[in-house]
């Protein structure tokens, strides 16, 4: 069973060095990008300012599917917003605008999800650079700190943001661990952690699975989770009932709370031991289970991502799954090196899905790039 796992290891990583994409990756270096910006009213215009990255050409040249999809990113960031989601009526976006106010969250989601990938690093440092300017008091907002008037400061974007301006050193541990204990105070009368943070106003017990992963993940990280178990229980709970099938508040597509989740449990050899389990025979239903007329590029990703951050394949039949996964989000991937547009989450109570193609294209690099770090692993 081993000689044919590492059989098939070893043609997939051929595959993945050899699979450029033959379809030639556009040039864009002299391309001005439209991205949105204040004015005193609050609102955004649009005005047309130069891509923040402009060597990265000269780092990525046409190559691998990451390479190209890195190489996208790189060129798409602005010197302004760094990125910016779309708002649209369908999950695909087919029909899209932007946001009326700068956010922090996607790029704090790029910033995580390319932290561990050959990444220019002048992009990390933009994006680092974009979410220290949010940093005026402890909790961080969907919004930069211009629009905080529009929602409360909440726990999801909080310990993304916390976690990259540690990863920087722009924070110590101890100021980090003071934000996780300010994440554990905020919940609900049933002790499961809150969506957002005091005054929340209509927003009182906004409960999302998977927004508890992602909290639990800075919680576990910290090592103050024990004051954190009926979160815990209740992620299990979502878990076990498959509830997270449903789709969550915010976080509308099911494979996110897998990701989230498995981003968690690794934290923590206690959780890893209750979930880990659990947690792969749910990936494992999930894999190959897209509609074939429509595939959405976030559902491969955060599902290859879930099982190769746990590092649990195991047998022949789960690896072969993951495998084609991975095939199918190569064969995704646009002339640009983009994926297309996909929404990772939508407003609560609207039918506004928030998303765009540098969402996808940061979670396909991630995937592919945790697919081939695992991999190589295996076989050496």
């Amino acid at each position: 069973m081993k000689l044919i796992i590492l059989t098939i290891l070893i043609l997939s990583i051929s595959s993945c060095f050899a699979a450029t994409d033959k379809k030639d990756v556009e040039d864009e270096g002299n391309t001005r990008i439209q991205r949105p910006i204040k004015e005193d009213h609050g609102m955004e215009s649009l005005e047309v300012v130069q891509p923040a990255i402009k060597t990265s050409f000269s780092l990525h040249g046409k190559g691998t599917p990451i390479k190209n999809g890195l190489r996208f990113l790189e060129h798409s960031c602005s010197t302004i917003s760094c990125f910016q989601s779309r708002i649209g009526e369908v999950r695909q976006l087919s029909k899209s605008r932007l946001c009326p106010y700068l956010e922090v969250y996607t790029s704090a989601i790029i910033h995580d999800l390319l932290y561990d990938t050959p990444v220019n690093p002048i992009l990390l440092l933009s994006l680092e650079d974009f979410i220290k300017n949010q940093y005026d008091r402890p909790t961080f907002n969907y919004f930069t700190r211009d629009s905080r008037q529009v929602l409360p400061d909440d726990v999801d974007d909080t310990a993304l943001c916390a976690l990259a301006l540690f990863r920087r050193g722009s924070i110590n541990r101890e100021t980090l661990e003071k934000i996780g204990n300010l994440i554990l105070l905020n919940v609900n009368e049933d002790g499961i952690i809150q969506t957002y943070f005091p005054p929340r106003g209509e927003r009182e017990n906004r409960i999302d699975a998977t927004i508890c992963a992602s909290a639990m993940r800075l919680l576990y990280q910290l090592r103050i989770d024990n004051d954190a178990k009926k979160t815990e229980d209740y992620m299990y709970q979502v878990l076990e009932t498959k509830a997270y099938l449903q789709g969550a508040w915010f976080y509308n597509p099911p494979d996110a709370f897998l990701y989230y989740l498995s981003k968690a449990v690794v934290m923590s050899q206690q959780a890893r031991k209750r979930f880990s389990n659990l947690l792969i025979e749910n990936i494992r239903e999930r894999l190959g289970s897209s509609d074939p007329t429509q595939v959405y590029p976030l559902d491969l990703s955060m599902r290859i991502l879930a099982i190769t951050t746990l590092g649990e394949v195991a047998d022949n039949e789960l690896l072969m799954k993951v495998l084609e996964e991975k095939k199918k989000l190569i064969s995704l991937q646009k002339p640009d090196g983009s994926w297309p547009k996909d929404s990772l989450y939508k407003a609560g109570r609207s039918e506004d899905y928030f998303g765009g193609k540098e969402i996808s294209t940061a979670f396909a690099v991630s995937a592919l790039q945790a697919m081939q770090n695992w991999e190589l692993k295996q076989v050496m």
